[in-house]
This record gives C-alpha cells, structure tokens and sequence, in this order.
C-alpha cells in the first residue's frame, strides 16, 4: 500500500513538473519574435501535448510491463483512433497554414474559431499520444 502511495504521489508530481515547465517553455517561445519562434510557436504545442498524452497512458504500459507474456500492439486502436488523430492534426494545422485539404474545412464556420480550433487541437494531441501508449500491451501467453 505504502509502495503504491509513493508511486502515484511521484507520478503526479513528475506529470505537474512536465506541465508546469512545458508551460514555461511555450511561454518563452511567445517572447521571442524570430521566424524560428514561429515554427516553434506552433508545433512545440503538439509536440508537448502528444508527450503529455503519453505520459498519461504511461500507468498503463507500466501495468503491461507487470503481466507475462509477449509484446503485441492493438492495430486496430492504431487505425480507428490513431490514425483519424493524426489526419485531424494534420488537417487542422493545414487550416492554420491556408491549405484547404478536407472540403468542410473551406467554411469559415464558429467551430473553427480560434479558441475552439486550438481547443480541439490540443485534445487530439493529447488523445494521439494517449493512444499511442496504450496501443502496445502484453499477450497471455497459455
């Protein structure tokens, strides 16, 4: 129990330091108004966002890591719902950038409003990365 209790105390206050300084760091790249802050500006966010995605499904991958058995990867979590994330990722910043990919997106319509766009863009990070980690679990081996 007691060993249980550290782990997860240490597993939030890890996950509190990757928001707090990943926070601090895309604070920093607002600052800085060079044409390397602009790429950074926009994909820093993703790129944390899938990591933070990951570091929440990590609890899972080190339950699997518990189990016997031999390494699979649940490819149909990879095509049902990784697979759509990335495309929407991909989509969404095309939209950001005024490349017209999916026909719906050609609307200007309040969905995509600012607030809501990055909304949903850090929500499919965060679901991409999660479902990254969690696609990968261990097999009973009988």
């Amino acid at each position: 129990m007691k060993k249980n209790l550290i782990f997860y105390f240490t597993y939030i206050v890890l996950l509190l330091i990757f928001i707090f300084y990943s926070n601090h760091f895309l604070m920093n790249i607002k600052h800085d108004y060079s044409k390397l802050s602009f790429y950074l500006e926009i994909f820093s966010p993703i790129v944390l966002n899938i990591l933070l995605g990951i570091f929440i499904g990590i609890l899972r991958l080190y339950e699997e890591f518990q189990k016997k058995g031999k390494w699979s990867i649940n490819f149909i979590k990879i095509i049902f719902v990784t697979l759509p994330c990335l495309y929407c990722i991909i989509n969404l910043l095309a939209f950001d950038f005024g490349i017209k990919i999916l026909k719906f997106l050609e609307c200007e319509s309040l969905f995509f409003s600012l607030t809501l766009h990055h909304f949903a863009l850090d929500s499919i990070n965060i679901l991409l990365g999660y479902s990254i980690i969690t696609s990968l679990y261990k097999r009973e081996c009988n």
